[in-house]
């Protein structure tokens, strides 16, 4: 008959005999893998997320602009006076000013000061800052919404844009009304011009 002699293991002082625990923590380089797909993941973010910012900020004027006008139209219906909307861009940001009164009465300083004459009740000045990187432009320096009708003397569109090239138009019609759309269609809230 076969023996089969056994072996004792040697057991090792402060060390139980038996199966391995699992190690705890990480090893150093598990941490420099994990850092270094973390460096490149964000360096891949860092710029989608500035153009994402750029586009939240057209919106956001756009929205706004187009409250404005809707608010302008509403006030003129609703007085016995027109109401004006004036444009302008100066070197350190674009404005517009809504008022009251005669027309021509109100316009932004180069620091978006609203500057307007004894003729003009001021209702609303909105700056946007260069530093923003939000321009807009009119092809008509002023709209003039007329009292009791809403109707606009001149038509115009208003073009917002930001610094990434991307479009908005503000589109007023004779009547009054206002459509947003963006000539090239890449904006999703927007339809194509």
């Amino acid at each position: 008959m076969l023996q089969i002699k056994r072996t004792q293991h040697l057991q090792r002082p402060g060390r139980p005999l038996g199966p391995r625990r699992p190690q705890r923590g990480i090893s150093l380089l598990e941490l420099c893998t994990c850092a270094g797909i973390s460096a490149l993941l964000t360096a891949a973010a860092v710029p989608a997320f500035g153009a994402l910012q750029q586009r939240q900020r057209l919106y956001a004027v756009s929205q706004t602009l187009l409250t404005d006008l809707q608010h302008a139209r509403s006030a003129a219906v609703l007085g016995s006076d027109p109401v004006h909307i004036h444009f302008n861009r100066t070197l350190h940001g674009s404005c517009y000013v809504l008022h009251g009164g005669a027309a021509n009465q109100c316009h932004c300083d180069d620091g978006g000061t609203p500057v307007c004459s004894n003729l003009a009740a001021l209702i609303k000045l909105q700056w946007v800052p260069e530093t923003d990187h939000v321009v807009f432009q009119s092809n008509v320096s002023q709209m003039s919404f007329q009292a009791r009708q809403g109707t606009v003397a001149k038509m115009g569109t208003i073009q917002l844009s930001n610094a990434n090239g991307e479009l908005i138009h503000q589109i007023v019609n004779i009547v009054g009304r206002t459509r947003a759309c963006s000539p090239a269609g890449k904006l999703a809230r927007y339809p194509k011009c």
